[in-house]
């Protein structure tokens, strides 16, 4: 029961922090922001928030902008939520996504043709 109520959180919070990078935060131009996952404290005091952010070479004045700005997405995220605390954000770059996209490009590489014949 406490796990699919975390989960719950989890989710709410990813949405609400999505929406408000989306509407609230000023990106690099051509660069996008994926909210991948959140792992909230049970205290609900902390949310760690795991982004994915395309192109690799604006990664890090992404990531620079996103974490000048986690205050107004912290704003927004309060006047969504309706909980008793608002979790403190802190944005992670996700490791897996970017491990995955450089398997995705390797195999580009060995044979562009496969994806043709599929």
């Amino acid at each position: 029961m406490a796990a699919d109520r975390m989960r719950q959180v989890n989710e709410l919070v990813r949405t609400r922090v999505a929406e408000a990078i989306s509407r609230d935060v000023e990106l690099p131009l051509d660069s996008f922001v994926t909210v991948v996952s959140v792992e909230t404290s049970r205290d609900l005091q902390h949310a760690v928030v795991y982004v994915m952010v395309i192109p690799d070479g604006k990664r890090v004045s992404t990531m620079k902008k996103l974490n000048g700005q986690k205050y107004v997405v912290q704003k927004a995220l309060a006047a969504a939520l309706k909980m008793k605390f608002t979790p403190k954000i802190r944005f992670v770059l996700d490791e897996n996504g970017i491990r995955a996209q450089s398997i995705y490009d390797v195999l580009d590489r060995i044979d562009p043709d496969a994806q043709d014949e599929e």
